[in-house]
């Protein structure tokens, strides 16, 4: 039976300290507990002092026992001396003429890096800028499989796409890439505790097919349903969840409006997610950022939720 009963022993005195007693989700240590594993989105970019995608981020979700794993965006050989590193989105850098891929690893702490997003979200006046800046460097993809192996939390590694870098040979998923990637993932992460998730699909298939000794059991596909519109037959298929399952898939679906308003969520039925669980499949929800959602997605008996808070 994959739902567990606790209650909190408040009234023992006995502080943080959970058993199992009720169904479902229950507050906990100042936070819910959910069955299903919580992904720390980026790290813990919640905490007012540090920005999403670093180290003080991915420090701040391995400290906390509510994270089971922690998220990060990679791209490939991004820096001259073809290091790979952590950031959501290219370029990484306020100063345009800035270009990652044309700077020494050691050299491109010098730059403001670009942050797309304010933290907290909420109330983003108590946001402390001049802490976080003094943690704010771009991370290379082994600094972030080390936090995750020092505090056992599962690394979830999202295979950034290569559409931006068309105009450069760095930052593209050549087989030399793949394989230093497997190399950096299998050799620090020895009791193979990671998920690789993407947008594309091709890629995916394209690891799992090889001999990159990272099995498509380590995979997530990210669902995005716009495709179902799409005029590829190929993209029309990867915008079907059904699909994705028979292709022996685990999913990880957007809990959000896409940019065509298809409503991503409401994908996410007890019929949706049995149907995964039935081809012993995983589903993982992105970025659940309410309780009340985190709760009812929760009791369907989701696998995983990504989320950027700690509910």
């Amino acid at each position: 039976m994959r739902n567990t009963y606790k209650i909190l022993l408040s009234t023992l005195g006995i502080s943080g300290l959970c058993v199992s007693v009720l169904l479902g989700a229950t507050s906990c240590s100042g936070y819910t507990k959910f069955n299903a594993k919580v992904v720390g989105h980026r790290g813990c970019p919640s905490n007012k002092n540090v920005f999403e995608n670093t180290i003080g981020s991915f420090e701040a979700a391995g400290q906390s026992d509510y994270y089971s794993a922690i998220e990060c965006d990679v791209w490939p050989n991004a820096t001259a001396d073809q290091l790979y590193v952590v950031h959501d989105e290219y370029p990484f850098y306020q100063d345009p003429k800035a270009s990652v891929a044309n700077i020494e690893y050691d050299l491109a702490e010098s730059y403001t890096l670009h942050a797309s997003v304010n933290y907290p979200r909420e109330n983003p006046g108590s946001f402390d800028h001049d802490s976080a800046t003094k943690n704010y460097k771009l991370p290379t993809l082994e600094e972030y499989l080390q936090v995750c192996v020092k505090y056992q939390k599962t690394a979830v590694i999202e295979l950034k796409d290569t559409v931006k870098w068309t105009s450069t040979s760095s930052g593209i998923w050549t087989d030399e890439a793949i394989n230093q990637l497997s190399e950096a993932v299998n050799r620090i992460i020895t009791d193979k505790n990671y998920i690789l998730i993407s947008f594309d699909n091709s890629l995916l298939e394209y690891i799992a097919s090889g001999s990159f000794n990272l099995p498509k059991q380590k995979m997530q596909q990210l669902f995005d349903p716009s495709l179902i519109n799409s005029e590829s037959e190929d993209e029309k298929r990867w915008g079907s969840w059904e699909y994705i399952a028979n292709q022996g898939w685990n999913i990880d679906v957007g809990d959000a409006l896409s940019p065509s308003t298809l409503d991503w969520g409401a994908y996410i039925n007890s019929y949706f997610v049995e149907y995964f669980h039935n081809k012993k499949l995983e589903v993982n929800v992105w970025t659940v950022n309410t309780l009340d959602r985190a709760k009812a997605l929760d009791s369907l008996g989701v696998d995983y939720i990504t989320t950027d808070w700690i509910l």
